[in-house]
């Protein structure tokens, strides 16, 4: 079986985030025996060819370095496509986009295409795929962007109705693109999570200490949050991993609640920081409503770190009591208080709560359970009719 990926975003190396989904699924597709390869647009820091893992990457020139580097920005979809530079780069990689497709089907001759985010990959492979099946993935902030226009809706419907498959890697982002292509048929599988670095291994926890990670910027949930520590137990600490531009309004806000020596911003830190982050935390705080969370969320239970998440977005295809987690609601500081002092209460049982969260997500996420998903639906697809 071979299969072409087609992605705007992909990593440049190990240490690079960008697209690290689709990075990932293509090392456990070639873990059981597909034959993946990427086309993605290049950047200026980008090679044209490479091998990354093991995994073939061809990028293609389509514009003057400018305009490659607005693709590199953070936030694709809000910052790139918020920009007149943003807006030209992708009308530039529509163009030569075409021709970069054709070459590598016409080279590498796969059995199926997989087109990640419905634009603009969506869009190259359906004028471009020729006679052979795609499927198309959402992975959330692409369709938002479908129901920001109505010709962004006409759009997105006619890439979804013309794929062989379409793949939601949360439930929530399916229900959200019936809203503007309700005939589609959507197949939910999530994106994997590597477990090997996420580990199981149960670290020293630091008793009533309790982890933020993510960017701090409007939606995050942090004043809720803040809030929340603020009716909290007073032995109860929090630390804040990661970075925004909100991150001055949000120190001033601990000097106005008096947190001042139980709240830590600890910055951005290193990938290969995070799991002692998690596994020493009695739990995760996501209080937000962001994708990021919910993958956050994901690596904290595969650390043994139970979960207390807003029910927004994809958190609830991740967070559940039922294995060890709690959800409140968005913006209920009281209930996210209640949350916070119920769990260091118990924290003799954050390591069996920890336990069947960790259990639950090896079940959904583990690169082999996600990989075998999207074999058997590149099967079906190429044997049908």
């Amino acid at each position: 079986m071979r299969v072409l990926f087609v992605t705007h975003r992909y990593p440049s190396d190990r240490e690079d985030t960008s697209g690290v989904v689709v990075h990932r699924l293509a090392v456990s597709l070639r873990a059981a025996g597909v034959e993946v390869e990427v086309l993605a647009p290049a950047t200026e820091v980008m090679p044209t060819t490479g091998v990354l893992e093991d995994v073939p990457v061809h990028r293609f020139r389509f514009a003057p370095k400018p305009l490659e580097r607005a693709i590199g920005a953070r936030g694709f979809f809000d910052e790139t496509l918020g920009t007149f530079r943003g807006k030209g780069a992708i009308a530039a990689i529509l163009l030569a986009g075409g021709p970069a497709l054709r070459r590598e089907l016409a080279r590498f001759a796969p059995d199926a295409v997989h087109a990640h985010w419905w634009f603009p990959s969506g869009v190259l492979a359906m004028y471009g795929v020729e006679d052979r099946p795609f499927v198309t993935s959402l992975h959330g902030p692409d369709s938002s962007v479908a129901r920001r226009s109505p010709f962004a809706a006409r759009m997105a419907r006619r890439v979804l109705a013309s794929s062989a498959a379409v793949v939601t890697s949360w439930d929530f982002v399916a229900g959200e693109a019936r809203g503007y292509a309700p005939d589609v048929r959507f197949e939910s599988i999530p994106a994997a999570i590597d477990p090997r670095f996420f580990r199981a291994e149960i670290a020293a926890r630091v008793p009533g200490r309790f982890v933020f990670v993510g960017r701090l910027r409007e939606g995050s949930g942090m004043p809720t949050l803040l809030e929340a520590l603020a009716w909290s137990p007073r032995d109860t600490s929090l630390d804040v991993i990661g970075d925004g531009p909100q991150r001055d309004a949000f120190e001033s806000s601990v000097e106005r609640l008096g947190l001042r020596d139980r709240v830590r911003f600890l910055g951005a830190l290193p990938r290969e920081r995070l799991p002692q982050a998690y596994a020493t935390a009695q739990a995760l705080v996501a209080p937000g409503a962001g994708i990021s969370q919910a993958v956050v969320a994901v690596e904290a239970q595969l650390c043994r770190t139970p979960v207390i998440a807003a029910m927004a977005s994809a958190l609830p295809d991740v967070v559940s009591g039922a294995w060890g987690g709690a959800l409140v609601p968005r913006g209920d500081v009281r209930a996210l208080a209640d949350a916070i002092t119920q769990l260091h209460a118990q924290a003799g049982m954050v390591d069996g709560r920890g336990a069947a969260a960790r259990a639950h997500t090896l079940d959904r996420f583990s690169p082999s359970v996600v990989a075998a998903r999207h074999l058997q639906l590149y099967r079906d697809i190429t044997t049908r009719g």
